[in-house]
């Protein structure tokens, strides 16, 4: 008897606290390129659609450095909309529709010092995210599209975050939550780790909302259904999500976003995601997904591969639904 009541309070516990697990994946860590610089940016290129008319790029400068940015007047498609100032902040950059059709680039510039700069590269395409739908993966006509992001980076590959990284979606997630709920954290997924150790193994849902609750972002947790979670997206938020991405489909091939792009052997392979959005179409419901297990590997348009997932609602169900039901939702 006691076998069978300990074997229950493990089972009761599993449902309560959720982790991911999976075998550490050794990755390669990139070089600080800024490290000797006066100013950082937290992103050196940005991808923008068609009718996308804005983004941000955050500075930080070091003591006494001030900065400004410029736009050369080849690119009278972009202009500078705001800059932070002499403290750290965002350069604001203002974008006209694209409607040549045609994918356009240009190269701004953040300007410090003595004729001192950085390059930031921008891409725009000549179509909107819902036109590449069809040649993503998703099928059917669009009835419905929300996409919760934000003008600035804030998607985090999880295999440069540091020693752990093989085991680092929960930091990473939850850092991309605080970083989308406030741009100004500029937060870095090695410092949630290091905030929450846990033996340089996987994060448990409690550090997700210790963490926030240690960041101040504002959160609550709900039962995961589709409807639940459209809503949150409906009213402008995202969610954290504890899954087992053994039952999320593989994509069909690098060009396909519908789908998971790595391998999971079996059952158990516990993970954190974020949703962000989701597409609803005549023959079902994606959710948009930041998922960090890029470990960096990127697709043909040069983005990582966890950048703008779309995983099949059915599937989001079912592997929530025999891992972890509750979502962790950061508020707008």
């Amino acid at each position: 008897m006691k076998t069978r009541r300990y074997l229950i309070l493990f089972l009761a516990a599993l449902l309560t606290f959720a982790a991911c697990d999976k075998t550490p994946v050794p990755t390669p860590v990139p070089s600080d390129d800024d490290k000797d610089a006066n100013v950082t940016l937290d992103c050196s290129s940005f991808v923008r659609y068609a009718t996308d008319t804005e983004f941000a790029v955050f500075v930080t400068p070091t003591s006494g450095t001030t900065f400004t940015a410029s736009v050369p007047s080849e690119y009278d498609w972009i202009s500078v909309k705001s800059v932070g100032g002499a403290d750290a902040g965002f350069v604001h950059f203002s974008l006209k529709n694209n409607t040549s059709g045609i994918t356009r680039s240009a190269t701004v510039k953040i300007e410090y010092g003595s004729n001192k700069s950085k390059p930031i590269e921008i891409r725009q395409y000549g179509r909107t995210r819902q036109q590449f739908f069809e040649e993503w993966g998703i099928q059917g006509e669009t009835v419905n599209y929300v996409s919760n992001e934000r003008p600035y980076e804030w998607y985090i590959d999880q295999g440069n975050t540091g020693p752990c990284s093989g085991v680092n979606c929960g930091p990473s997630s939850v850092t991309m939550a605080c970083n989308w709920y406030d741009g100004s954290l500029q937060l870095k997924a090695s410092e949630a780790r290091n905030v929450i150790y846990n033996n340089g193994g996987w994060w448990y849902t409690t550090d997700i909302t210790a963490y926030m609750n240690l960041k101040k972002v504002k959160w609550h947790s709900a039962y995961i259904t589709e409807s639940s979670l459209k809503a949150e997206m409906d009213n402008g938020n995202i969610a954290i999500l504890c899954l087992d991405m053994y039952y999320i489909s593989a994509a069909s091939g690098i060009n396909s976003k519908v789908g998971k792009f790595y391998s999971t052997q079996a059952t158990g392979w516990g993970h954190f995601i974020v949703v962000k959005g989701y597409v609803e179409t005549k023959k079902g419901v994606y959710f948009e997904v930041y998922d960090p297990y890029s470990l960096n590997r990127s697709g043909d348009d040069g983005l990582p591969r966890g950048r703008d997932c779309y995983y099949k609602s059915a599937d989001i169900i079912k592997a929530t639904g025999v891992w972890h039901t509750t979502m962790y939702v950061a508020e707008k």
